[in-house]
């Protein structure tokens, strides 16, 4: 997670829409939107944060 928010942050890059989408229980980051569950540990719980 941590690797991620840094490329998002300080990339160069100019990002349209930078977010992050995590598991809110296990912490796994997960790399689309569109998901209704963890693939780890199958918990609905999903957060969608907007840099």
């Amino acid at each position: 997670m941590l690797r991620r928010l840094t490329r998002l942050l300080w990339s160069s890059e100019p990002k349209p829409e930078a977010s992050l989408v995590e598991c809110k229980r296990c912490g796994t980051t997960l790399e689309s939107k569109a998901v209704e569950r963890c693939p780890e540990c199958g918990s609905p719980d999903i957060a969608t944060y907007f840099l």
